[in-house]
């Protein structure tokens, strides 16, 4: 029978000093027990990450009953709604490969089993998947979960107006909000613990690790607020030690996270949030985790995935304006299950491929206990409320409501929906029949701008416009321009420098989104950067330019006044002027002292941006390092 991992530091007079220590912790180095590692990102800073310390002691005590044995460490995390800023935000990115390192260095120094992710945010979970899926150890990764959206207005007459970080953010930038309204919108914008109400980075990974069969139905959408969420913990980390058992007793590598998140897994991830309009964050987390895998994944199979998937799911912040639906909406749909469950009856899935998926036991059992699906056939059979299949345990899980009132407690209700949300026509999550746009997610853009690609999102108006470029080496030039109503209607605003290594750490330009959306000019400007996207939905903006300007790409030799046309339909980016031109810009910024670099980015880096600038990849293969070059 092959060993532990663990049972290495275990055994043998050699040995004697590491099983002392672990006597120290607690250890019975006679017992045969799989260790597994808990990594934890809870920080007090994010209301995404605050209750994670909680949610560890309940995976601990899973483990614990499951025949395992947890030890917890902490994951450094960032809070991408409060690291803004011109520096704060350039560290975002960068917390990804720390995350990922932080959990190969600790897994593999410790010789653990297995491990169990408990995680919240964008950046942090990519950091965790990437890290599960380059130790291919044992795995699996539970997410915080959404909170509710605020509510504007007396609760004693009903649900007042919902309140979302977009409503937030654009009121921010509105001179005609009055100081007051605002006042009242901040107080009720985050009224639990959780990720934000809409569909965020951190929202989006935890769905896709769903998606992708890392992570137990619901994991994305269910709320924190309920007593759900305390469920899906706590099978996690039963499903984790089965796991562990599978692996090293049983040498099944069904139980690996390479097996699981195959080639058809991360086309599934990719379905599901091209359905779900796009996060263009996902172009960079996909990338870098299949590169991990060893999975054959490009931008230009996101582009084309996007071009053939309906968009089933119009969430706030993304696509049109009117009514847009909440977390809490999608969850009460059915969730990622259900989403999946579509884009199969549109024949849009390869279910096929072996791959086992986690699941939660029966509702009414109040053991929790291990449990997977076959393939992922069996899983949606069971998890699709859509489907005509699903069980009590499905049905009694997308039911779960989140918290109606403030509160900072995790799992403080037990409330239910009166009903799920199956409407294929009006609901939440359409039919693919009628969807919002017969084509979702993301775009993949070229030209003489862009010559290696850049990303914009597909559902988004409008679509194409021609107009003069205002340049700015930064986005908190760009965010004073706007300010100060600077940018006319037609304008393209260029924000570069901002790339992986020029920026350095590719902050998002969400503050210029932002405050364009403030002053009305969503929908008569376009902005480009070799930066990111961020959160921010609505409007003509293109990011993850590549070449970046830093590394000598077009977007430096950009003027004031050129003209730049941008048609997402035909998947085009193009700086209007004579190419004899443009190459006498190159040979005229090459000539210079410090060539792509302007004066504002002749500073000292901190060294961990220093360390991150030195190995970032392109934006094209998601920054993955450069570890051969």
């Amino acid at each position: 029978m092959p060993e532990l991992r663990f049972r290495t530091i275990l055994t043998g007079r050699s040995m004697a000093g590491a099983r002392a220590r672990q006597r120290a912790t607690g250890i019975d180095p006679a017992a045969d027990r799989p260790i597994v590692a808990i990594a934890n990102s809870f920080t007090s800073f994010s209301p995404a990450h605050a209750a994670l310390r909680h949610l560890g002691d309940l995976a601990a005590d899973a483990i614990a009953r499951a025949g395992g044995t947890g030890r917890e460490f902490g994951v450094p995390a960032i809070d991408a709604g409060i690291a803004v800023g011109d520096d704060a935000a350039r560290h975002l990115l960068p917390s990804r490969e720390n995350v990922a390192d932080t959990i190969e260095q600790a897994v593999t120094a410790h010789h653990a089993d297995a491990v169990i992710c408990v995680a919240a945010g964008g950046a942090t979970t990519a950091g965790m998947l990437q890290a599960i899926l380059r130790l291919n150890l044992p795995a699996i990764i539970v997410n915080a979960g959404p909170m509710a959206p605020g509510q504007l207005g007396s609760r004693s007459s009903g649900p007042g107006a919902p309140v979302t970080r977009t409503d937030l953010a654009v009121a921010a930038g509105d001179s005609a909000v009055s100081d007051d309204l605002l006042a009242a919108m901040e107080l009720v914008a985050y009224p639990t613990y959780g990720e934000c109400a809409t569909y965020t980075a951190g929202n989006a990974m935890a769905c896709l690790v769903e998606a992708l069969g890392l992570a137990v139905p619901g994991n994305g959408t269910t709320p924190l607020s309920h007593v759900a969420r305390r469920r899906l913990v706590e099978a996690s980390g039963a499903l984790v030690v089965d796991l562990a058992d599978r692996w090293h007793r049983r040498q099944d590598p069904g139980a690996l996270p390479r097996f699981i998140a195959n080639t058809a897994a991360f086309r599934q991830a990719t379905l599901v949030d091209a359905a779900l309009g796009g996060h263009p964050d996902v172009a960079l987390h996909l990338l870098a985790a299949a590169a991990e895998a060893g999975v054959a994944l490009s931008l230009a199979d996101l582009d084309a995935i996007a071009r053939d998937t309906p968009w089933l799911a119009r969430l706030d912040p993304a696509g049109k304006p009117g009514r847009r639906h909440t977390m809490a909406d999608l969850h009460r749909a059915g969730g990622v299950p259900a989403l999946l469950g579509e884009l199969r009856r549109a024949g849009l899935l390869d279910t096929t491929a072996p791959a086992p998926r986690p699941a939660v036991a029966d509702a009414g059992d109040d053991a929790v206990g291990p449990t997977h699906s076959a393939d992922l056939d069996a899983w949606l059979e069971a998890w699709d409320v859509r489907g005509g299949h699903a069980g009590a345990a499905a049905v009694d899980l997308f039911r779960a409501a989140p918290l109606d009132s403030p509160s900072t407690q995790a799992f403080a209700t037990s409330a239910r929906s009166p009903e799920l949300d199956t409407a294929p026509t009006s609901g939440c999550i359409r039919d693919a029949v009628h969807p919002h746009a017969t084509h979702g997610g993301l775009a993949v853009l070229t030209g003489n701008l862009s010559p290696d690609s850049c990303v914009a999102r597909a559902g988004n108006r409008p679509l194409s416009l021609q107009g003069p470029a205002r340049v700015f080496d930064a986005t908190i030039d760009a965010v004073a321009a706007i300010a100060d109503n600077q940018i006319l209607p037609g304008d393209v605003v260029v924000i570069r420098y901002e790339g992986p290594r020029g920026g350095p750490g590719m902050p998002d330009i969400g503050p210029v989104l932002e405050a364009l959306a403030g002053k009305g000019r969503t929908n008569d400007c376009a902005v480009i950067t070799d930066g990111r996207l961020g959160d921010h939905g609505d409007g003509l903006a293109i990011g993850h330019v590549s070449p970046e300007a830093a590394e000598g790409g077009p977007l430096a030799l950009v003027q004031d006044g050129d003209e730049i046309a941008v048609d997402v339909s035909a998947r085009s980016l193009t700086l209007v002027l004579a190419p004899e031109e443009l190459t006498l810009r190159q040979v005229l910024e090459e000539k210079k002292d410090h060539p792509y670099t302007p004066v504002s980015r002749r500073r000292p880096w901190s060294a961990a941006l220093a360390a991150f600038a030195g190995l970032a990849g392109p934006a094209t293969v998601g920054v993955s390092r450069r570890l051969h070059d």
